[in-house]
């Protein structure tokens, strides 16, 4: 197993804390209505939402320390409060420093009946349900959701909204989400998205979509939809893996860009022939590019048992030692987080005591290190590792092609700028990473469109130049 300390977060009672390899907990957000965990980052602060209940009982997208400590939380303004469109269920810090999360979004639509598809034959499971709205052609509220990008000051610096981009003849037909708005006149929650990841190297984004059973890619600069991947709906063409999976959770990008995630499987019943219950699966996928025709293989993939099922939440992070941590909310025993290798052995298991399937369900779980950088074998916290000066700590893989990682200290706040120069001494090209607090950072530089040969990458401030020597090598 992969030795560390295991994260988790979870919803309604609203908290969180980490366990050792042996279960006994070491940290807490301080009780039940705190913060949800969703993420760590580079520096070991945490991602996550905070618990306010004088905001109707909203969790509040933030940036925390172990010790409670706020560096930064979304903006809270008299229209935010009024359309209760606070951070839902993920928020990234991005590699400029910026923050992005999802806020939902209302339009209203008619509601799809089944005579608007020349495929269907007969009505949708709904339309009994909806049978008012449809009699006297009323539009009904859909939820949708936007992706925004905050700076470290609360300002909005880029936004992406769904009812843009996404087909609304694209909706789930089978798993009842439809009877649910219906039937409790709440708004049709239509997309669902739960995870956001994005790749420097590429510049695009990756947004897991629940209620689509889909992972979407898209472009940060046109924002364009590169590709969907997932089930087939009414409207627009979707890549089909040879895995389909429904209702996923959590969303982890590789090295090599290939994706992991928690395959609910909500669904599994009508896309994986011959079982009788629904099932939860952990699964890796390769996207396939062929000049711009894209397809989806599975590289790994594990069955939970019934008892694990986990129709809500979960997550699956691939560990560095190749092993997978699968994150469960369970069917009946309750929530579990297990370690498999990719021979399907299980190397460490863990079950949480938390509350039941509708009254505390783990949202999120990962497994890290450590709590702070430096540990003793009992956990006892010598001291935090802090950075002592402002350098360009390595640069890996060297030699490379055509992605290098550069990880740098910072002991002081500045503006970090890096230049890259030829063997010549001529700047080629600028990677402008923006204000920095102190604390320890890992950038890119992609040199895919540079031949090979001896580059070198200058970290740059006031008063003095840092370099590193590397060689691309195609």
């Amino acid at each position: 197993a992969s030795d560390g300390i295991t994260f988790f977060g979870s919803y309604y009672n609203n908290y969180s804390a980490a366990i050792d390899m042996n279960g006994n907990e070491v940290w807490n957000s301080g009780g039940v209505n705190t913060h949800v965990f969703f993420g760590v980052n580079e520096n070991n602060n945490y991602l996550g939402g905070k618990f306010l209940p004088q905001y109707n009982n909203a969790l509040i997208g933030c940036e925390f320390s172990l010790n409670d400590s706020i560096f930064w939380s979304e903006p809270i303004n008299e229209a935010i409060l009024a359309n209760e469109s606070f951070t839902q269920h993920e928020l990234i810090k991005l590699p400029n420093g910026n923050y992005m999360g999802f806020i939902p979004v209302i339009e209203e639509h008619p509601v799809p009946t089944y005579t608007n598809y020349p495929e269907r034959d007969s009505p949708f499971s709904w339309e009994d349900d909806c049978e008012l709205y449809i009699e006297f052609n009323s539009d009904f509220d859909w939820k949708g959701e936007k992706i925004v990008e905050w700076n470290s000051a609360g300002e909005i610096v880029w936004e992406w909204n769904v009812f843009d981009y996404f087909n609304i003849n694209d909706f789930d037909y089978l798993a009842g989400h439809w009877e649910t708005a219906c039937n409790s006149s709440a708004s049709y929650d239509w997309i669902h998205f739960n995870a956001l990841a994005f790749n420097q190297a590429e510049n695009a984004l990756y947004v897991s979509s629940r209620h689509l059973d889909r992972i979407t890619k898209i472009d940060y600069n046109s924002k364009d939809i590169i590709w969907n991947l997932g089930i087939q709906w009414l409207g627009d063409e979707i890549i089909s893996p040879d895995t389909l999976f429904s209702g996923q959770h959590g969303l982890q990008l590789l090295p090599n860009g290939n994706i992991v995630t928690f395959d609910n499987g909500i669904l599994s019943q009508y896309t994986t022939a011959g079982i009788t219950s629904p099932i939860s699966r952990a699964i890796e996928i390769a996207i396939s590019d062929n000049s711009g025709s894209y397809s989806a293989t599975t590289v790994w993939s594990h069955t939970l048992s019934y008892n694990l099922y986990g129709a809500l939440s979960g997550n699956v992070q691939k560990l560095e030692n190749g092993n997978y941590l699968i994150n469960t909310i369970g069917n009946v025993d309750g929530a579990y987080s297990i370690e498999v290798t990719p021979n399907h052995e299980t190397a460490w298991m863990c079950k949480y005591n938390l509350g039941n399937y509708s009254t505390g369900p783990l949202y999120r779980a990962m497994k890290i290190p450590g709590l702070y950088n430096n540990e003793v074998d009992n956990l006892e916290v010598i001291a935090f590792v802090l950075p002592q000066s402002i350098q360009i700590k390595s640069v890996y893989p060297n030699p490379f092609n055509p992605i290098i990682n550069i990880e740098y200290e910072l002991s002081v706040s500045i503006t970090v700028q890096f230049g890259i120069y030829n063997i010549k001494g001529e700047e080629i090209d600028r990677i402008n990473v923006g204000y920095k607090q102190p604390g320890f950072y890992t950038t890119v530089w992609n040199g895919e469109n540079y031949s090979s040969g001896m580059y070198f990458i200058v970290l740059e401030n006031e008063s003095k130049s840092l370099m590193k020597k590397m060689v691309l090598l195609k």
